[in-house]
């Protein structure tokens, strides 16, 4: 429900009503996410951390922030930038 204050007056309470069909799922459904890029210049850790928008890993084991995905997990990047990461994480002891 909702109301609305015009010129000092208050409306009454309305029913926002929203028809969504029968059939709409995951499959049919084409979404638009509009977010900030973040490559390494502008890479900020407590931005990723707030991400409410994830990936689904191939590997079906895991989910990513998608704001770090094309920086660290598109093609070959895990294997190559992540995983160098990762060791130097280990050596320090994080």
């Amino acid at each position: 429900m909702y109301t609305l204050k015009i010129g000092g007056k208050t409306s009454p309470p309305k029913v926002l009503m929203v028809l969504i069909p029968k059939d709409l799922g995951y499959k049919n459904l084409f979404r638009i996410l509009i977010v900030q890029f973040i490559d390494a210049e502008a890479f900020d850790v407590r931005s990723v951390k707030k991400s409410c928008i994830h990936i689904a890993h191939p590997d079906g084991k895991r989910i990513i922030p998608f704001d770090t995905y094309n920086m660290f997990y598109r093609d070959e990047l895990e294997s190559t930038r992540l995983a160098g990461l990762r060791r130097e994480e280990l050596a320090v002891g994080v």
